[in-house]
């Protein structure tokens, strides 16, 4: 999966909004919005790190640290 299609899975298994997600992860809703809809295929380590416990859970932190 790419991060475009975790996103899409994560928002329709929670039922949240790309809105809610942003606000949680602390992302801006733009960047969000625009991974979500493949305009912008690359993120920021930062932005990886606050999305990725909504995204994986903890299993990327087992194989990623």
């Amino acid at each position: 999966m790419n991060i475009q299609q975790d996103i899409q899975k994560f928002l329709s298994e929670s039922g949240w909004t790309v809105s809610k997600l942003a606000r949680e992860a602390s992302v801006p809703i733009p960047v969000l919005h625009r991974l979500k809809t493949g305009k912008r295929s690359g993120m920021t380590l930062r932005t990886y790190e606050k999305l990725r416990p909504f995204l994986y859970g903890d299993q990327q932190k087992a194989s990623g640290e």
